[in-house]
C-alpha cells in the first residue's frame, strides 16, 4: 500500500498496520507532513522527494531518496500547435500558478506584458487557472496579446492538458515552488523564477524553493519582491534562466518508487 500523507490516511494506515498490509509513504516535499512524518515509523519504506526531508521523518533508517514521479501521457489540445508555430524558434518564457493560478502572479504579468512585450525577446505562455482566465476574457478559450508590430507575444490559456509540450517550448519558468512543479522543471529541464505560495503550511514553497536553487534550478524571489519587480529586472532573471547548464541523468522516480514495494 503507498500512502501519501494527510490526516485521511490516518485510519487507513492503521487499519493496514493491524492487518499486516505493508506500508509504503511517499513524501514530495522538502518539509514532511506531521502525518507521514509520523507513519513512516510503522512504514516499510518512506519514499522523498528530497534529500532534505530526511532529517524532519521521525524514522529516518527506512528512508530512500527517489525524486518525484511526472506522468508519462498528456491529453493533447488544439491551440499548442498554433502557439508552436508561432514562437519557432523564440526564446518562451512559462508563466504558470499552479492548476488553479495564482492572483499575484497573473495581475503582475499582465501590467508587465506591454513592457515585456516591446523591450526585450521573450515570448510567452501565461496559464492563468480558468477562474481567472474566465473573469478576464470571458467564455473563449483563448487570448492573443499582440506587440506593436502586430506579433503575437503573449498566448493566454485557462489551462492545459498538453503540459509536456509547453515545456519543451519554453526556455525558463515562471511559477510557485510546489512539488510537482518542482518535480516537473525537474523531469523536463527547466530552469525557474520560483515565487512561493507565501500561505503554504509550514512555508513548505518556500524551503522548496531554496532547495531548487540550491540544486541550480533557478532563482526564488518572495511574493512582496515579485510584485515589485519592474520589467528591467524581470528581463535581468529571465536572461539567467536562459544561459545552458549542464543536467545530471536520473534514474525515474517512479520507477524507484517501485522497486520499494
Amino acid at each position: 500500500m503507498i500512502l501519501t500523507g494527510g490526516y485521511v490516511t490516518v485510519p487507513v494506515a492503521i487499519a493496514a498496520w493491524i492487518l499486516r498490509i505493508p506500508m509504503i509513504i511517499f513524501e514530495p516535499n522538502v518539509i514532511p507532513g506531521r502525518v507521514n512524518s509520523w507513519l513512516s515509523i510503522i512504514a516499510k519504506k518512506s519514499c522523498l522527494g528530497f534529500e532534505e526531508a530526511r532529517v524532519r521523518m521521525k524514522n529516518k533508517k527506512n528512508t530512500v531518496i527517489t525524486g518525484i514521479p511526472v506522468r508519462r501521457h498528456f491529453l493533447r489540445d488544439s491551440f499548442t500547435h498554433q502557439i508552436a508555430a508561432n514562437f519557432k524558434e523564440k526564446k518562451v518564457v512559462l508563466v504558470l500558478g499552479g492548476s488553479l493560478g495564482a492572483k499575484s502572479i497573473n495581475d503582475h504579468m499582465r501590467r508587465l506584458y506591454p513592457v515585456l512585450c516591446q523591450d526585450s525577446e521573450f515570448k510567452f505562455i501565461h496559464l492563468m487557472g480558468p477562474k481567472a482566465f474566465e473573469l478576464n476574457f470571458g467564455a473563449v478559450p483563448l487570448e492573443i496579446y499582440r506587440n506593436a508590430d502586430g506579433e503575437p507575444c503573449v498566448y493566454f490559456l485557462p489551462y492545459s492538458e498538453q503540459m509536456d509540450r509547453l515545456y519543451e517550448l519554453s526556455t525558463c519558468v515562471i511559477c510557485r515552488a510546489g512539488a510537482a512543479t518542482i518535480s516537473e522543471l525537474i523531469h523536463f529541464r527547466k530552469r525557474a523564477l520560483l515565487i512561493p505560495y507565501p500561505f503554504s503550511k509550514d512555508n513548505h514553497q518556500q524551503i522548496n524553493a531554496e532547495i531548487a536553487v540550491q540544486k541550480n534550478l533557478g532563482a526564488v524571489l518572495s511574493d512582496d519582491a515579485f510584485v515589485a519587480c519592474d520589467a528591467k529586472q524581470l528581463i535581468e532573471i529571465l536572461a539567467g534562466l536562459s544561459l545552458p547548464v549542464v543536467w545530471q541523468d536520473e534514474q525515474n522516480p517512479a520507477e524507484k518508487i517501485l522497486k520499494q514495494v
